[in-house]
């Protein structure tokens, strides 16, 4: 287990959850450290999203979670968030303004104060830095599996360390999706560096998944750096910035894939990746298309290749194309060539192939040198019974 230096974790049953388990967290900083942070873009956002937006710019000591309860469309959540982050600073003598706030759950139910103040008297005697195993299980909901990467890595000769801890199983989909990511690392790294590298890594990964299409009130992915590992610092356009990056980014997209692969009932993983459009933008439209599709999505939940349906997606996305020039790939067999079905396809064969856990579609646009990937799981019927007894 990996654990970056400067950081404690703890996690506790509070009572927020009807089902007993883990669902208050808290993370204390030892030093004040550097944070960046990106954040749903739904309208309709949690007063945790814009307080932590706040905050997170002055540096941070502590990050408190709540698991159970969304904190959003209710009256009075922001003084609600003041009240508790109010209690927890005596605890852990710190300034009200320097503590980031998280939460999840049921949308439209205020939050237990009383029970959450209550908590965090145990968690601040909990607080440790050999494991961060109470804490991860009490930022979950739905999710089946803990989602996480560790990295061990070497920055101007120094060893370095970065956790990346994740939840989200549905109401998954780009600019965010119901999702809580937390990126620790004992890294030294300018302000400007960090910020570069967590926007890239999370617009290459958290935001090239879909679940369901939905994103929700509450999403944010979090990064702090405690600058305790000893390297000297990262700057923007230092070489050591690209190893920096490259490890957040191989991290990130491990804990995306991780997410798509839970899918609340999902039993695939599906990789779409397009050439030939007209620019990114046209390829990351058309990825969204097929990636949300319920068509598309309950087709391979059913092994069913039915590769009309991707061009029927690809059709209404709104991009430029030319029916007659566009070739699909699933699993490596040639589907479709210049529109219409490839010859010497095999429904049977591909039906077979179509049962992996993993499938990768390859779609060539032949219209530009646009080009993107995005990730997906199919749609299944425990999908449908989770959610629509989310409440009860």
């Amino acid at each position: 287990m990996i654990i970056p230096k400067g950081f404690q974790f703890a996690g506790i049953y509070a009572g927020i959850k009807k089902v007993k388990k883990n669902d208050l967290g808290l993370v204390f900083f030892e030093n004040q450290v550097k944070a960046s942070g990106m954040f749903t873009k739904n309208r309709v956002k949690s007063p945790s999203v814009t307080y932590t937006k706040k905050v997170i710019k002055k540096g941070v000591r502590a990050l408190l979670v709540v698991s159970g309860n969304a904190n959003a469309c209710v009256k009075d959540g922001m003084n609600d968030i003041k009240n508790i982050v109010n209690t927890l600073s005596k605890k852990i003598n710190t300034f009200p303004s320097r503590i980031a706030f998280a939460s999840t759950g049921v949308i439209g139910v205020r939050m237990p104060v009383d029970k959450i103040k209550k908590g965090c008297d145990s968690l601040t005697q909990s607080l440790q830095n050999k494991s961060y195993k109470d804490f991860h299980i009490s930022m979950q909901t739905t999710d089946a599996f803990d989602k996480f990467s560790e990295k061990c890595f070497d920055i101007f000769g120094t060893k370095v360390n970065m956790l990346v801890l994740g939840k989200g199983a549905g109401m998954i989909a780009p600019d965010m999706a119901t999702m809580l990511i937390f990126i620790f690392t004992d890294v030294c790294i300018s302000q400007d560096a960090l910020d570069k590298a967590v926007k890239n890594a999370v617009d290459n990964s958290f935001n090239i998944i879909s679940v369901d299409g939905d994103t929700s009130t509450n999403d944010m992915v979090l990064a702090f750096a405690s600058s305790l590992a000893g390297n000297k610092e990262i700057e923007i356009d230092s070489p050591e910035y690209i190893i920096f990056y490259e490890n957040l980014f191989s991290a990130c997209l491990e804990v995306a894939k991780q997410i798509v692969r839970d899918g609340e009932g999902a039993t695939k993983v599906i990789e779409l990746r397009l050439t030939g459009a007209k620019d990114k933008k046209d390829a990351l439209k058309a990825l969204k298309t097929i990636a949300n599709s319920q068509l598309v999505k309950t087709a391979f939940y059913g092994n069913d290749p039915n590769w009309g349906r991707i061009l029927a997606a690809i059709g209404r996305s709104g991009v430029s194309i030319k029916e007659g020039m566009i070739d699909i790939d699933i699993a490596g067999m040639p589907v479709v060539r210049k529109g219409v079905e490839a010859k010497g396809f095999s429904e049977e064969k591909l039906k077979k192939i179509m049962s992996s856990s993993e499938i990768q579609v390859d779609i060539d646009l032949h219209m530009g040198k646009g080009k993107a990937i995005f990730y997906t799981s199919d749609l299944t019927m425990d999908y449908v019974k989770l959610n629509s007894a989310y409440r009860t």
